[in-house]
């Protein structure tokens, strides 16, 4: 016999006391640079550290002058000139009708947000490093060449940077040995160490964490950085498409109204022009009608990308994105490097405001009765002429991701 009774609008719905955690990027930056952090330092502060110059020994003869040699302290220093910024705007009747605490989920999002920020710039100190490790200093072919790396050469990196450090620092190795990596050289390491009995090998083996080896700590690190060059062979056609970092963009004749599109112009440069400028205004807030804006969730894939027009091709730093993977639908990516480091622990020097709580602010005049989320911090940071000496760009090879 069937029963007419309905009883679903009885069943609760159940919803979990706490929203789902995302992944957040494994940081590094505290642990391998000389951090400052405080919450007196204001926008404007300066920071100081003079060097001073060599003097040189000569021999004495009595009754002869000696020559009279200058010494000259020179000046470095950086400024508190950056500043971040999150506002999250919404209806305060919302706020106030929400289950979870939104001013402690919030803060965590903006706290990890200025992590992968920080770990960015730290690791894109790598164009200031006192030397670089190329393929013919672990046993290739190249002097300037992108490391090829296999499980059979990635120890020569450790080996090849001794030596050069070795020589940077006058043979003043005291600090901590460090280096960061990115995953993919770190599956070599794994395939290097994994099938020895060793006991970093041993390590790998049952955890494939980051390890202490060859007098180094290593760190794996996705938020290295990245650079590539894109050339096309000819001005793009309508719905050829280049990819970087998973984010799809499509050249169109006219833009259809959607996103991630790029106008193709007239030539071949009017094209890059366009493309350059929307890497670099990821959100269009400059209204242009060349190209049409990233959806947030493809802005935020490629946070830290910046592209430089070479008339003929478009270059691309990517600060955060170790093994970035590219794609074009007819036109080829060269010159693909991830950047390494590795050096002494304290190379490069980073003073931060200390991260504020999250402040909630009222808009009274906003007729639908909305308020803001504030969230804002300051910074500087830069390598100091001696820091340079203490550590070096592995230049990896990364074409082998694509």
């Amino acid at each position: 016999m069937a029963y007419a009774s309905d009883l679903s609008a009885a069943f609760p719905e159940i919803w979990l006391p706490e929203m789902q955690k995302l992944r957040d990027f494994y940081t590094v930056a505290p642990k391998i640079a000389s951090f400052f952090s405080d919450a007196a330092i204001k926008y404007g502060d300066k920071f100081h550290n003079p060097y001073e110059n060599r003097v040189i020994l000569e021999t004495f003869t009595k009754g002869t002058d000696l020559s009279a040699q200058a010494y000259t302290i020179t000046n470095e220093d950086f400024t508190i000139d950056q500043r971040k910024a999150v506002r999250v705007q919404m209806s305060r009747q919302d706020k106030k009708q929400s289950m979870y605490n939104l001013n402690a989920s919030l803060a965590r999002r903006y706290q990890a947000s200025a992590n992968k920020h920080i770990d960015s710039i730290v690791l894109g100190e790598y164009a200031n490093a006192g030397d670089d490790i190329y393929n013919d200093d672990i046993g290739g072919a190249g002097a300037t060449t992108s490391c090829a790396l296999n499980s059979g050469n990635v120890s020569r990196i450790f080996t090849a940077a001794d030596k050069k450090l070795h020589n940077l620092t006058r043979g003043q190795m005291t600090s901590e040995k460090i280096a960061v990596i990115s995953p993919a050289a770190y599956e070599y390491l794994q395939l290097y160490f994994g099938g020895r009995e060793t006991p970093a090998g041993d390590a790998l083996y049952k955890s494939g964490a980051s390890l202490n080896a060859f007098g180094y700590q290593i760190y794996v690190s996705n938020l290295l950085t990245w650079t590539g060059t894109w050339t096309p062979t000819d001005n793009p056609s309508n719905n050829d498409t280049i990819a970087i970092n998973g984010v799809t963009i499509t050249f169109k004749t006219t833009l259809s109204g959607g996103d991630d599109e790029v106008k193709i112009g007239a030539a071949t440069a009017d094209t890059l022009d366009n493309l350059v400028a929307l890497i670099n205004d990821p959100l269009n807030r400059l209204s242009s009608a060349n190209y049409a804006a990233f959806t947030l969730a493809n802005a935020e894939l490629l946070e830290g990308c910046v592209a430089t027009d070479g008339t003929t091709n478009a270059t691309f730093i990517f600060k955060g994105c170790s093994d970035c993977v590219v794609a074009s639908s007819a036109d080829t990516w060269s010159a693909q490097v991830t950047h390494g480091l590795i050096g002494l622990k304290g190379f490069t020097s980073f003073a931060l405001q200390l991260l504020p709580n999250t402040a909630w602010k009222e808009e009274p005049y906003q007729p639908s009765g909305e308020g803001s989320f504030i969230m804002d911090f300051f910074y500087g940071y830069k390598t100091w002429v001696e820091g340079a000496k203490n550590f070096l760009d592995v230049n990896i090879n990364a074409s082998s991701l694509n």
